[in-house]
């Protein structure tokens, strides 16, 4: 018997029935999306700008500035000296600072939002953003004569600052904040400060708000130290030098300094290291923990404002971008790994005292 030739009722039919009974087969895992480096300039004449980059990490790895400009502008008054630039949750990068509203630029929908701005003045120069990007804390003050207090930045909930129950620090807590880092509890926070007082080191336990001094030491980097599992270390640039460090994290109930270790110089990456051979120009050096132990250092050397005929032009400065893994090896020594990039870009300046820094999101 011939079988029955299917007519386009039929066809239907079967498509119908297989729209409505999903394939039981599992679907391939959707590609991981890519991520990129985010480098903030002061390279617009009303405030600064986000650059989108892209890395390649190979033996010859480069990095590819965008060719249609920035990915954002934010404006900022010129009397403003103390603007910071933080990765938060949700691929998101946030400006704070005295004198202007909290701007919140979300990388993924390419949006800007405006939020309130942080309540006091930023003391000694501290924020910290904490392990994951839920909050960003801030030591602040009304003032000279008033005491110091910690504003947290929240996601939860939509962004806004709330004054964090934590005791102020204690005597004798000097002004200038000179290096600090989460410790891998995720929420205390060791605190180094300098000044005419000798400084030392401090923690604040985020949860408990209490303070505690830990001695006369400071911690072997500046500004902020970044915790890598894998090297079970704090990472940070180290106050005298121009290398990475990779700091032992201290106890959190001890006195003793933590033990430290330096990358040797000549693993330093080629281009980071071209860039700090410029005797008599002003230097600044900023590092972003990658996650999987890999690192950037943005480095900006400014230029002199002579085209070499006598014609002066606007500031400018060079800017070494350095992507690098960090290893030790079997002598337990600090090495950079082979996979690597690096670019450089040269750039208008309109902020003498700001230091570009990038974030990878």
């Amino acid at each position: 018997m011939p079988r029955r030739r299917r007519d386009d009722d039929d066809d239907d039919g079967g498509d119908a029935y297989r729209r409505h009974h999903h394939d039981k087969r599992p679907r391939p895992p959707a590609p991981p999306q890519q991520k990129h480096l985010y480098l903030v300039l002061d390279d617009w004449d009303r405030g600064y700008s986000i650059h989108k980059l892209d890395v390649v990490l190979d033996d010859a790895g480069v990095i590819h500035g965008g060719g249609g400009g920035p990915a954002v502008r934010f404006a900022a008054p010129r009397s403003s000296c103390d603007a910071r630039f933080f990765p938060m949750r949700g691929d998101s990068v946030v400006m704070v600072s005295d004198a202007a509203p909290t701007l919140v630029y979300d990388t993924g929908a390419a949006a800007l939002t405006v939020e309130s701005p942080l309540p006091g003045l930023l003391a000694g120069g501290m924020a910290i953003a904490m392990p994951g990007g839920e909050r960003l804390y801030a030591l602040t003050s009304l003032g000279e004569r008033f005491p110091r207090a910690f504003e947290v930045l929240s996601t939860g909930g939509g962004w806004s600052w709330k004054n964090a129950p934590v005791a102020p620090p204690p005597p004798p807590f000097e002004e200038a904040v000179a290096a600090y880092a989460v410790h891998p509890d995720g929420h205390t926070i060791f605190v180094s400060t300098s000044g005419d007082g000798g400084g030392g080191t401090y923690t604040v336990d985020t949860k408990r708000g209490e303070w505690r001094r830990h001695g006369g030491w400071l911690l072997p980097f500046h500004g902020q130290g970044f915790f890598d599992a894998e090297l079970d270390a704090w990472v940070g640039l180290p106050r005298h030098g121009d290398t990475i460090c990779a700091c032992q994290v201290p106890s959190r109930g001890g006195a003793r300094p933590p033990e430290w270790d330096t990358m040797d110089d000549d693993d330093v990456v080629p281009s980071w290291k071209k860039s700090r051979r410029r005797p008599g120009r002003r230097r600044r050096a900023t590092l972003t923990y990658m996650g999987d132990s890999k690192f950037c250092v943005v480095d900006s050397v400014e230029c002199d404002g002579d085209d070499g005929g006598g014609v002066v032009t606007p500031p400018q400065c060079e800017v070494h971008v350095a992507v690098f893994g960090l290893k030790y090896n079997r002598r337990g020594e600090l090495k950079a790994t082979a996979r690597r990039a690096a670019g450089s870009f040269r750039v208008p300046k309109h902020f003498s005292w700001f230091s570009p820094v990038a974030f990878w999101m």
